[in-house]
């Protein structure tokens, strides 16, 4: 039988660095490793939302990366933009780094009711100059307010290219660098877990991403980007639009929302024996809701 507890351990282990040595902080026993489960934990969403049902979850948990993947039109931005208006609700500031400069600033404040002049943007798809415009943020937000809490949403981490394919002519076959926005995607997803360990509780992180279909013999579907950013991502939501939701208006037939599948690909999460794996959400210009009886159940 073992003469020390895993606390004293612990203790004895801290008591070797010097009292100001922060590093003492990583020493710890399995009971100070702690899942989010207060409201203080997440950027909330509300509690009549299907996200919660989804995931299990009362929002977007901090210190965690969460990404929400799938085809065009699936309500991925929706949801991300929701967020984004609840997270200046609660007091928090704002980083959206747009990629695809496809950020509907009037939607945003007519049926979120958001701010658009309260986010800062990084407008850009090369990797390193927009990962490197985000973390500038951050430190420029707890330089001056240290308490801050910050929600940065990626839109999208599948959009954006290396800069080794942004400075290369396209036919310039000689320089092709296979696989160079993986390479650059894996060292921005290990800086942004250093961000996670050095401002703890303050930052919550939301990657939206594509999926594209797998060249080869097998078939599916694939997450752009490369594999270190499911890797470290602990929530992976995947979206598929199955149906458009539409009515006539005048004799004119006019789409009004989609009905996606939210699949739940990846949930590290989860408190419960059995979590939810896949459901419907109904999506519109007012952001996601759940599906009524009213919309049919089939796919097109």
């Amino acid at each position: 039988m073992a003469k020390l507890s895993a606390a004293e351990i612990a203790k004895k282990t801290q008591a070797l660095y010097a009292p100001k040595d922060k590093n003492k902080d990583i020493i710890a026993t399995g009971a100070n490793l702690k899942r989010p489960t207060k409201e203080e934990d997440f950027v909330l969403a509300p509690e009549n939302h299907p996200w919660r049902t989804l995931t299990g979850l009362m929002g977007l948990p901090y210190d965690i990366i969460v990404q929400i993947a799938g085809s065009p039109d699936a309500g991925k931005s929706t949801v991300a933009g929701e967020f984004m208006a609840w997270a200046q609700k609660q007091g928090l500031y704002v980083i959206l780094w747009d990629t695809e400069k496809k950020f509907d600033a009037v939607r945003f404040e007519k049926h979120f009711g958001g701010k658009a002049d309260e986010i800062n943007i990084v407008a850009t798809t090369i990797i390193r100059s927009g990962a490197g415009a985000v973390f500038k943020y951050i430190n420029t937000i707890l330089e001056v307010d240290k308490g801050a809490k910050i929600l940065v949403v990626h839109d999208s981490v599948g959009g954006s290219v290396s800069r080794a394919r942004a400075e290369r002519d396209l036919d310039d076959e000689k320089n092709a660098q296979p696989g160079s926005e993986a390479v650059e995607n894996s060292d921005y997803m290990r800086h942004i877990v250093a961000y996670f360990d050095k401002y703890q509780g303050q930052v919550a992180y939301l990657l939206i991403n594509q999926m594209t279909m797998k060249i080869g013999p097998m078939p599916g579907k694939s997450r752009s980007g490369g594999e270190k950013i499911s890797f470290h991502s602990s929530l992976i939501i995947e979206m598929t639009r199955v149906q458009d939701v539409t009515k006539t208006i005048k004799g004119v037939k006019v789409k009004t929302g989609i009905i996606s599948r939210a699949k739940i690909a990846k949930n590290h999460l989860s408190q419960t024996e059995n979590s939810v794996h896949e459901m419907r959400v109904s999506v519109d210009a007012k952001g996601w809701h759940f599906v009524s009886g009213e919309e049919s159940d089939e796919e097109t």
